[in-house]
């Protein structure tokens, strides 16, 4: 629910505050085609986010700071789109059909793979995926589980061996479907 909003007229910028639930969520910058956007967001992530909106080609998403990968699973596949209101917000939508989805949160996005032609589009500096590694749980020879290790932590655990690689293909991009 929009409590309140805020505006000040800059001669380029605009300065943009929301409260919702006592948290305020700033948006500093419209781009040429009305998108907030914040404002330490680079002119080639915000070109690389118009062309494909413009587009309405799928894209994979990965958020993170400082360059280290957050690994996030869900909501990180769709076609970009923005919000309707007086604010447009870049969001992520499922597909053609969509009519809503979630907020990108532009200033943590990384990485961004285009899907149908399987290759990176946009990288910030200093990109580091992190090392994924299956390990076999073990009882008496027989095989348990499959557990995904990220420096000595346990991160998910599979039935198979083959939804295990699935998942970390899908995570460092090898893949676009769990």
């Amino acid at each position: 629910m929009l409590e309140q909003v805020h505006t000040e007229d800059y001669s380029k910028w605009k300065d943009y505050f929301y409260i919702v639930n006592d948290t305020y969520y700033f948006f500093k910058r419209e781009t040429e085609n009305h998108t907030e956007v914040y404002e330490n967001v680079n002119e080639k992530l915000i070109n690389v986010l118009e062309r494909y909106r413009k587009n309405n080609t799928r894209i994979r998403v990965w958020y993170g700071a400082k360059g280290k990968v957050w690994l996030e699973e869900y909501d990180v596949t769709g076609r970009i789109n923005r919000t309707s209101g007086r604010i447009k917000i870049p969001i992520l939508v499922n597909n053609k059909r969509s009519f809503g989805g979630t907020e990108l949160l532009v200033n943590c996005i990384i990485r961004i793979d285009d899907i149908e032609e399987k290759k990176t589009i946009y990288k910030l500096a200093g990109y580091d995926m992190p090392k994924l590694e299956i390990k076999e749980v073990k009882n008496n020879e027989h095989i348990l589980d499959y557990l995904v290790m990220k420096e000595d932590k346990i991160m998910t655990t599979f039935k198979t061996l083959e939804k295990a690689q699935n998942w970390v293909d899908f995570m460092t991009g090898k893949r676009y479907r769990k």
